[in-house]
């Protein structure tokens, strides 16, 4: 089972809709305004999560290749003014909230228009993100339910992504309760990604500290081990989608110091085009199983390292999901799946599109 996900920038990979078994477009973002809760489909309040110009192409590929339609709706975790919840939090535990979420929702799902074209899409893909503690725990779970409820009116899927646990000691988004979503939920996608740094401390900077691979295997396997937990797991293991994030994280050096705090997320093409040149050294770390390459870039006079994934990195979390039992998986996202056959003499190994194609 692949589920993809089409949003922010997918155009360019639009045919890659038809492979898949269900398709989540990123068009639509829960909101606070003027007292209620809206979901925003419009770029009205800079949301990238809005429908784009021409989305019928997108839409009507899915509907004429049979591939599930799903509209993600996105709640982030900002706090709200003069509240201590964040939204995500406040649309679960405020019962108005709540409801007007679910209409907001549902109202949606049944029927969106835009550019005078009428849809109606198969289900939602709910991503809270960010939640943590006991509390947030058993009230998304009664939001789910409340959602549930009323999708199957008329007869729409629920999927649900969610944070991972990560391993004792450290603390993580612990807010959703694995077992009760699973028996709700159709699907249960796993965002095991993003574990590389967002920033570096001036320390680390000083350091010259690198060493951020994006999804290191030890952190997968915990991932897996907790969501598919006999006790407090989703029970159903066909319902798991385990997420892959086509991310990246570039750090320049000059004097062995890490100059940008903050790091450079260059997109697959451009990763694609250094990989190619002579001077770029790959390496594979087997202790991560992330790929890195290292160059010079003359032009600035800086020493570069970037993180990415690769067929290697791939495959190797495919084999732990597979021997969890997880025989599905969640892309994020169409428009950055390396999709680039070996030419030449120098192996790349991002030729990833077919590999996924090919999982079961």
């Amino acid at each position: 089972n692949i589920h993809g996900f089409y949003a922010i920038k997918s155009a360019s990979q639009i045919d890659k809709i038809k492979s898949l078994d269900s398709v989540g477009f990123g068009w639509s973002r829960l909101e606070y305004d003027s007292g209620k809760v809206i979901l925003n489909i419009t770029r009205k309040n800079n949301n990238e999560y809005a429908i784009p110009v021409g989305f019928f192409d997108p839409f009507d590929t899915a509907k004429k290749n049979s591939t599930n339609t799903m509209l993600m709706v996105f709640a982030d975790d900002k706090k709200l003014e003069n509240s201590k919840y964040s939204l995500a939090e406040y649309i679960i535990t405020e019962p108005e909230a709540r409801k007007e979420a679910i209409r907001a929702i549902s109202t949606q799902v049944n029927q969106t228009v835009s550019e005078g074209i009428s849809v109606a899409f198969d289900g939602v893909v709910i991503d809270f993100e960010n939640l943590r503690g006991e509390n947030a725990k058993g009230q998304f779970n009664i939001f789910l339910a409340e959602l549930r409820k009323e999708l199957n009116k008329n007869n729409k899927e629920v999927f649900v992504a969610l944070h991972p646990a990560v391993q004792p000691g450290r603390s993580y988004y612990d807010g959703y309760d694995f077992k009760t979503i699973g028996g709700i939920a159709d699907k249960v996608i796993l965002m095991a990604h993003d574990y590389n740094a967002k920033q570096l401390n001036e320390t680390e900077m000083e350091m010259g500290y690198t060493i951020t691979p994006l999804t290191p295997i030890d952190e997968i396997y915990w991932a897996l081990k907790n969501i598919t937990d006999k006790d407090t797991g989703v029970q159903q293991k066909e319902k798991i989608l385990i997420q892959l994030s086509f991310d990246s994280a570039q750090w320049k050096l000059k004097d062995g110091k890490v100059i940008n705090k903050y790091p450079y997320t260059p997109d697959y093409e451009t990763i694609r085009q250094r990989l190619l040149s002579d001077d770029v050294k790959i390496v594979y770390s087997d202790v991560y199983e992330n790929p890195c390459a290292t160059f010079f870039n003359d032009s600035d006079g800086t020493d570069n390292i970037v993180w990415y994934e690769d067929q290697r990195s791939i495959n190797a979390k495919l084999k732990l999901a597979k021997m969890f039992g997880i025989e599905g998986i969640s892309l994020w996202r169409l428009g950055n799946i390396p999709d680039y056959k070996d030419t030449g003499t120098r192996e790349i190994y991002l030729d990833v599109w077919d590999q996924l194609l090919n999982f079961n």
